[in-house]
Formats: structure tokens, C-alpha cells, sequence
């Protein structure tokens, strides 16, 4: 039969000779305390974790699960033994007295929906806390301002519900996976989870998925600020109940408006099919009489082009009688036009013939006494020269 959690852990602390819880979370490699509380709340811690603890120290994982303290005698050097402290810190019976520290409860509530105004918060109450819880096991370092706040709102659902109660210190946003923040957005006070990114940029989320995620960027002009972290959470048993139950009731509530609202869309819907009806009808009716109107439209448009079109015919076969005529006119015109002008170019022609031929005549009789003249001057050369030889 495998021991508990609890006693795991302890047989841990005991053996590593640690004062406190918060040592053996940071042995074992936790991020928060709070971590190792659940795990050992819901006996869960991992396989894993017990491994890596059990091969540094060179243990039996085994031995750890079935007998956690028998490692102790086996391996641990011997410790004083542990005094329990009395629950009752007042008495004096109790070998110590715990510390008290008051934190104060605002009277603002930190919206982890819609946002609550915050402008000016004052104290309403307090809530103690040892101080040894405070500063070991959700690592406070008093005395610092820590502040606890009422939830309001669902968006933080189901890690938060509204009237939860949680402590929020004003430690600076340092952690790269980010966490649960008390933020400032202009006059509102939220709870948010916060995840940093790059470009000096924060992105907001709400662990209720109905809401969106938002990004801020973090500089001197925006509105957005980090106030502190919620280190710790407080919850009456019946307020997750209270939720579930009223969520119950307004999802019952939902269904008979949604039953109700899908009766009148059935309703609207037989009362639209019958509008539709009837609407189709009367359009057929008018889309039957635009097209007789527009058949008895096109018929007399096409007998006016017909009129036209005889009309026309008409008018064409006056003008191209007439047209006809002109041309016979012009035809015969052109005609005396052309037989005057071929008996001119004839006459024209005769006289040119005529002076050509006279001017042949005197042309040949020239050339006649031309020839006469150099026959006798050769005959006169020839004569001359015989002369002159004798």
C-alpha cells in the first residue's frame, strides 16, 4: 500500500533537514507553493518529480512510495526531534506564540468581469493571517502592502467566482510565465491572468472563454497598470455551489427562453411562408398582365412601323421616279453636250490639217529651191575647177 502525499513530503523535509514547505516545493522543483499544496492535497505529486529526487540521492522510488520514512533512518543524519506548535497562539501553554498580521480588507470590490470604479478605496476591516504563513509559505516579505479584495464578476470562472476573497501584494511583474494580477484600467480594478510578450506588451486573458483575450502595452501614457499579484484565494463552501446552482437556474432560464423564442420563430416563420404565398400569387398576376399588356403594346407598335414602313415605300418610289427623270435629262443633255463638242473638235481638227498641210507645201518648195540652188552652185564649182585645171 502506497503512503500519502503528505507523509512523502514530510519524510522529504525531514531528511533534508528543511525548516518549511516552501524549501522542499523549491527542491523539488516547483514554481509556487501553492503548486505543491494541491499536489499534495489531491495526492498527486508526479512520477517524475519523486524520480529526479530519487536519482540525485540514490534512493528506491519504491521504498519512498511504500515506507517514505525508513529513508530517513537509513540515510538521513540524525535531527532534533519536531515540536509541533499549539494552535491556540495566545496561550501560554504553547512553547511559541505566532505572530498575527492584520491585512487590511478594501472596501472596493476587484471586478473580474465588467470592471468596478476605483478611485478611492478604503479599509472596511481586517483579516489576520500568521505571519509565518504570510512570509514562508506565499513568500510576502512583511512588512509589504498587501491588501485582500472582494471578487465580482465571472470572467475569472472557474478559477475565481465572484465574493471570493484574495490577497494581492504589490510585488513587481517579474515572472515570464506571468500569473493572477490585480490590474488598473483607467477608474477599474481587475483580475486577470497576465502573460507577458514581446515589444514590452502585456496580454490580458479571462479564464471564462466567453471572454476575450486583450493586449496592453506597458508605457507612461497608457491607462493600463499592474497594482499587484493575487498570491492567495479564499472561498466559503457554498460559494462554487451557489454558481453551479445558479447557473443551473439561468441556464434553465435560458432553455424556456430559447423553447419560447424558437415557438414564435416557428410562428413568425408559418406567417412569413403565407406572406411568401400570397406574395407569389399576386405577382403572378401582375407578371400576367404586364404580359398581355406588353403583347397588345408590341402589337400596336409593330402596325405603326408597319403605316411607317408603307409610307416610306411611297415616298421612296415618288422621289425615285423623279430621280429617273433627272437622269434622262441630264442623259440627253450630256449627249447634244457631247455631239457639239465632237463637231467643234472636227472643225477644229480640218483647219489644223489644213494649215499643217500648207505649211507642208511651202515647206517642200523651200526645200525644192533649196536643192535647185545647191545643185547650180556645185555645177558652178565643178565648171570652175575644170577651168582652172585647163
Amino acid at each position: 500500500m502506497s503512503a500519502k502525499s503528505t507523509e512523502i513530503i514530510e519524510a522529504i523535509r525531514i531528511r533534508e533537514n528543511l525548516k518549511t514547505k516552501t524549501e522542499v516545493a523549491k527542491l523539488l522543483g516547483f514554481k509556487h507553493i501553492q503548486a505543491l499544496y494541491y499536489r499534495t492535497r489531491t495526492d498527486t505529486i508526479p512520477t517524475d518529480v519523486l524520480l529526479d529526487y530519487c536519482r540525485q540521492r540514490d534512493l528506491d522510488i519504491e521504498q519512498l512510495r511504500e515506507d517514505p520514512f525508513s529513508i530517513i533512518d537509513r540515510f538521513a543524519p540524525k535531527v532534533p526531534e519536531t515540536k509541533i506548535p499549539s494552535r491556540i497562539y495566545d496561550s501560554p501553554a504553547a512553547e511559541y506564540e505566532r505572530k498575527i498580521y492584520q491585512v487590511p480588507i478594501l472596501e472596493i470590490e476587484a471586478s473580474a468581469g465588467p470592471g468596478t470604479i476605483a478611485g478611492h478605496e478604503t479599509v472596511t476591516d481586517f483579516i489576520p493571517f500568521f505571519e509565518d504563513f504570510l512570509t514562508d509559505q506565499l513568500n510576502v516579505p512583511l512588512p509589504d502592502s498587501i491588501n485582500a479584495l472582494r471578487v465580482s464578476g465571472d470572467s475569472m470562472e472557474p478559477t475565481l467566482y465572484s465574493g471570493d476573497m484574495v490577497l494581492v501584494t504589490l510585488n513587481p511583474f517579474s515572472k515570464p510565465e506571468g500569473g493572477i494580477f490585480c490590474i488598473g484600467l483607467g477608474d477599474e480594478l481587475k483580475i486577470k491572468r497576465l502573460q507577458k510578450l514581446g515589444n514590452n506588451s502585456i496580454k490580458v486573458i479571462s479564464d471564462n472563454p466567453s471572454y476575450e483575450s486583450e493586449q496592453y502595452f506597458l508605457n507612461d501614457d497608457s491607462e493600463f497598470r499592474i497594482i499587484g499579484e493575487v498570491i492567495w484565494i479564499g472561498r466559503s463552501v457554498g460559494t462554487a455551489k451557489n454558481h453551479d446552482w445558479d447557473k443551473m437556474k439561468t441556464i434553465e432560464v435560458l432553455e424556456k427562453q430559447a423553447a419560447d423564442m424558437y415557438e414564435q420563430i416557428q410562428k413568425l416563420n408559418k406567417e412569413h411562408k403565407q406572406e411568401l404565398e400570397a406574395l407569389k400569387s399576386e405577382s403572378k398576376r401582375e407578371i400576367q398582365t404586364i404580359k398581355l399588356e406588353s403583347k397588345k403594346e408590341i402589337e400596336l407598335l409593330k402596325e405603326e412601323r408597319r403605316e411607317e414602313i408603307k409610307i416610306l415605300k411611297l415616298d421612296h418610289k415618288e422621289e425615285i421616279a423623279a430621280a429617273k427623270e433627272e437622269i434622262k435629262t441630264l442623259k440627253s443633255d450630256q449627249k447634244m453636250m457631247i455631239e457639239t463638242l465632237v463637231s467643234e473638235r472636227k472643225k477644229e481638227i480640218e483647219l489644223i490639217k489644213a494649215e499643217h498641210r500648207a505649211e507642208l507645201e511651202k515647206l517642200k518648195f523651200n526645200h525644192n529651191e533649196n536643192l535647185q540652188m545647191k545643185k547650180e552652185e556645185s555645177l558652178k564649182e565643178i565648171l570652175h575647177s575644170q577651168t582652172g585645171s585647163e
